[in-house]
């Protein structure tokens, strides 16, 4: 495997190197001492000369680091899951530590020896590893990397000309859309002079209605007075008519 990535080169970004460096080799090669001795056993070891009565703030707990370890690990053996009280009632039974112990505080502390302790369970068989298995890990971990790498940027390349094409056609529409909006609004500009013609116009109209209906009025009071005299020299003719007709009635009696 090292021979065939030796054909290629390698592309190897400083986020997704898996290979370790110096500092980070020397810190998996197993100790001796480690791997002769039960894992739990060297857990406890580690940090068993640390107290946890040694507090910064508040009064000092009556039980030790190395104490807590050892009740998770009888909690887990009698098949319970590791948490304050859980924890607290073996310290009691089998480390003799007072009951009056604070079951929140203990269970923050239990949670985060849990989580070392997890982390000490898998770096464990890491660092067991022969180098050449993980000089292999890391040579394999490379290829995979490389070519992924190169699909991702053959797959970015693709999307960049492909949102470019887009980009280009949304802007011929856009300017489609603009000539177009351009065009109406001109559009609208012209009815509105059009607009505003006729309702001039239609002002205009009113006010000469206006006037004719008041000429109109004054057009029918004349005729009304008209009319009227019309209807005296009707009435005065018959008058004389008749008075004449009296008149020759009489000549006509006595010639």
């Amino acid at each position: 495997m090292a021979r065939t990535d030796a054909q290629h080169p390698r592309v190897i970004s400083h986020r997704f190197s898996f290979s370790p460096t110096e500092t980070d080799q020397h810190s998996l090669q197993p100790n001796e001492a480690t791997l002769t001795k039960p894992l739990s056993q060297s857990l406890c070891e580690t940090t068993a000369g640390r107290s946890m009565t040694e507090k910064k703030t508040g009064r000092p707990t009556k039980y030790t680091e190395s104490q807590v370890r050892e009740a998770i690990k009888l909690v887990e053996n009698a098949g319970e899951k590791p948490t304050g009280e859980t924890v607290k009632k073996k310290l009691c039974d089998h480390f003799a530590v007072p009951p009056g112990v604070n079951a929140q505080s203990l269970d923050r502390e239990v949670q985060r020896l849990l989580a070392d302790i997890d982390r000490q369970r898998t770096e464990a068989p890491i660092a067991a590893l022969p180098d050449t298995t993980r000089q292999a890990a890391s040579d394999i971990a490379a290829t995979m990397q490389a070519a992924m790498l190169a699909h991702l940027g053959e797959e970015h390349s693709s999307l960049r000309k492909h949102s470019r094409k887009k980009i280009a056609a949304l802007e011929v529409d856009l300017d489609s859309h603009r000539e177009q909006i351009r065009a109406l609004e001109a559009r609208r500009d012209e009815q509105s002079d059009e607009l505003a013609a006729l309702e001039q116009d239609l002002h205009d109209l009113r006010e000469r209605l206006q006037e004719m209906v008041a000429e109109n009025g004054v057009l029918k009071s004349r005729n009304a007075e008209l009319e009227k005299e019309q209807d005296i020299r009707a009435e005065m003719f018959g008058v004389v008519k008749e008075a004449l007709r009296q008149r020759a009635d009489a000549i006509s009696l006595h010639p």
